[in-house]
């Protein structure tokens, strides 16, 4: 029987779609997995267990939001909301108390729990911008660990729209009477209009002509809408200006300056006859709705969207985030603008990448200015899939957003090929089996205990799903983690550590994922005299497991918030066990008579390079099993197994013609699988 080796050194493709079990004619066939769960990818090209996850937390209220605040390198904080509450977590793990000299433990909000699902936050310095269609733009301030406040931003300047229909407010034409004074034909002067000057205009002793000359000249004004403006002569030097339809406003008087003139004496006076209401109102209301999404770009705060108005970008003025004044429309003066597109493109999203990045229900954009003026401003259209109302992420140079379906993730980078172009390329089309409508996504760039950039998408059903991305490397790929009955809502990074909201039932906590601790919502202390292990009424009626020093010391049922352990131990760590699954990719070789992907095979020998690891399980696909040994009789046989680093032959018996290896755990004890080597018999 001739036999074959077919060696996987990486598994940097993570967890494959079942439906490409076939596609041995693809690349990432070879460097992927059949499964890759509770497992993390590294960029070396290994897979570990994740991490286990360190209890924090019970909210007292359930909580819905996870949000990051980093005031500096050392002042980090974890910000869980509530309905109509906010609890702050220092550093992620100590609750801050007395939070205003409320004494509260939490900040009192009016964003409800409904309203928290969908609203969109961006931090600058010490506060946060929260934007939500039915609420009014907040900032959340830090002064110090315990003085947190959230109030109504104080805009200034809001834009104005007239959006003509019946809720808008009945206009009043404003009146105002010009008086000229020792003027002569041909005379020219300028009006000047809230601040702006017209052109010149030429006086005539005809007056007809003199009123038509005046009204054209304030027609052409920026700031009358281009219409609703007449002037008529009243005789001797007197000409009525009315401002009605789109122009009416409260106007302040027209006031007029001398070009060229006979007279010295030459003077125009106004006063005001009727006063004016317009039909313009502020763009953002209760009645028209709020911005829905936001963020900063180059020093200027952004909007997007509105239940009116949902496909318009409003730009602040450059560094004075809350002003929004439009002025003479300078290069620092706010901006207003349109997505122009032959269908409603209500924008989901917004980011600061390269350029600013914008993300519609039906259209991916992008501002190719730089900077950004309101003479310059165009949002030109890159791609067509639609995005789901999710903040975008940046990772590793590119924008990660959902498609709008919830079935695929997508990539929205610049152009290889063109410049100044982008395209949406789907990064889960490998792996759109463990795609579930995912609904939060947040990434760590690199940490203390690992240099690789990860993205955590939180899925509708409860898990998370783990992209390791290193595009200079060519690492992309996919794994899922899962807490078994108890679901992650939602999830964030503090200080490049992942914190997780888990839910079972009525009960929310909060969980950081730690390399220190190796079972579920654990709790790691030192070993309690007499063995009661208290700090575990989160756990109160689950199985858990003990691990002393180390060691596996086997399960027990928690009871009142307590377990008895051995305390023999320094240190105890007790949890809930989660499961590590590797599985390979059916295997295929090359051989004389062709590929041998679909003949029986029998796997003889697994070899496995492993690293400072404990407690691994070897199976095939026909479910024959073999454990590698922790320990060496009459050599360590009594001591605490110590993680072990090197190289194992473990011999397997059965013909299949799937020929998968299995590579997983049933106690929690580290584990990272570098290499797999497999020795085939082939008929």
């Amino acid at each position: 029987m001739p036999k074959v080796w077919n060696i996987q050194s990486n598994f940097t493709s993570g967890e494959i779609d079942p439906r490409l079990i076939g596609r041995v004619d693809l690349a990432v066939y070879y460097n992927a997995c059949r499964q890759a769960r509770n497992v993390t990818p590294l960029i070396q090209g290994g897979m570990s267990r994740r991490d286990g996850s360190e209890f924090i937390d019970t909210t007292a209220t359930e909580c819905i939001r996870l949000l990051s605040f980093q005031f500096s390198t050392e002042e980090q904080y974890l910000l869980a909301f509530a309905d109509s509450r906010c609890y702050i977590y220092k550093d992620g793990t100590t609750l801050q108390t007395n939070i205003a000299g409320t004494g509260n433990d939490y900040l009192t909000t009016s964003i409800t729990a409904a309203q928290l699902v969908d609203y969109d936050f961006v931090q600058t310095a010490d506060y946060i911008i929260g934007t939500h269609p039915e609420n009014p733009p907040v900032q959340i301030i830090r002064t110090s660990d315990t003085f947190w406040t959230i109030t109504t931003i104080p805009l200034t300047n809001v834009p104005q729209f007239d959006y003509d229909d019946g809720d808008s407010p009945a206009p009043t034409s404003n009146i105002q009477t010009l008086t000229f004074a020792n003027q002569n034909t041909s005379d020219r002067f300028k009006l000047s209009l809230d601040g702006i000057l017209s052109e010149e205009i030429i006086y005539s002793n005809d007056l007809p002509t003199t009123a038509e000359n005046i009204e054209s000249a304030l027609y052409a004004l920026p700031n009358t809408a281009n219409s609703g403006v007449s002037v008529l002569s009243s005789g001797g030097g007197v000409y009525v200006v009315t401002f009605s339809g789109s122009s009416a406003a409260d106007w302040p008087l027209i006031s007029g300056a001398a070009v060229l003139t006979q007279s010295a004496s030459f003077s125009v006076s106004a006063v005001e006859t009727q006063a004016g209401v317009p039909r313009d109102e502020d763009v953002w209301s209760a009645g028209r709705g709020w911005p829905r999404t936001t963020t900063f770009h180059e020093g200027r705060l952004w909007f997007g969207g509105s239940a009116s108005r949902p496909q318009t970008l409003w730009g602040s003025v450059v560094n004075d985030f809350f002003n929004f004044d439009a002025g003479r429309a300078r290069d620092d003066e706010g901006i207003d603008v349109t997505l122009d597109t032959d269908q409603v493109n209500a924008i989901q999203g917004m980011i600061s990448n390269r350029s600013l990045q914008v993300f519609t229900t039906g259209q991916e954009f992008f501002v190719p200015s730089s900077p950004i003026t309101p003479e310059n401003v165009a949002i030109v259209s890159q791609s067509n899939f639609g995005s789901k109302r999710v903040r975008p992420i940046t990772i590793d140079g590119r924008t990660i957003y959902f498609q709008r379906t919830g079935k695929a993730i997508r990539e929205f980078s610049e152009s290889a090929d063109v410049s100044n172009q982008y395209k949406s390329n789907s990064i889960t089309i490998l792996s759109s089996h463990i795609v579930v409508n995912p609904i939060r996504m947040t990434a760590t760039r690199g940490s203390e205990n690992i240099d690789a950039n990860y993205a955590y998408f939180v899925n509708s059903d409860g898990t998370i799903l783990v992209y390791n991305v290193l595009g200079a490397e060519g690492i992309v790929g996919f794994t899922l983690w899962d807490m078994g009955d108890y679901l992650f809502t939602d999830a964030a990074v503090v200080n490049d550590e992942l914190f997780g909201l888990v839910a079972n039932g009525s009960s929310t906590h909060i969980a950081r994922m730690n390399s220190d601790r190796v079972t579920d919502l654990g709790v790691k202390k030192a070993t309690p005299v007499g063995g009661v292990f208290t700090g575990l009424d989160h756990l109160d009626g689950e199985t858990v497991v003990i691990v002393g020093d180390g060691a596996y010391e086997g399960t027990a049922v928690v009871s009142g918030g307590q377990v008895t352990v051995d305390d023999d131990h320094t240190t105890t760590e007790v949890g809930l066990l989660f499961t590590p699954v590797i599985e390979t990719m059916p295997l295929n070789q090359a051989l004389q008579n062709g590929p041998n992907f679909a003949e029986p095979k029998k796997v003889n020998r697994v070899t496995v390079d492993f690293y400072e690891s404990l407690g691994m399980i070897i199976k095939n696909s026909l479910g024959y099993t073999v454990r590698i040994a922790d320990k060496t009789m009459g050599v360590n046989e009594f001591d605490n197994p110590t993680p072990q680093t090197g190289r194992k032959d473990i011999w397997l018996m059965g013909w299949d013609n799937i020929a998968t290896v299995t590579i997983t755990q049933e106690e929690p004890v580290p584990m990272t699988i570098l290499t797999i080597a497999v020795e085939v018999g082939v008929q």
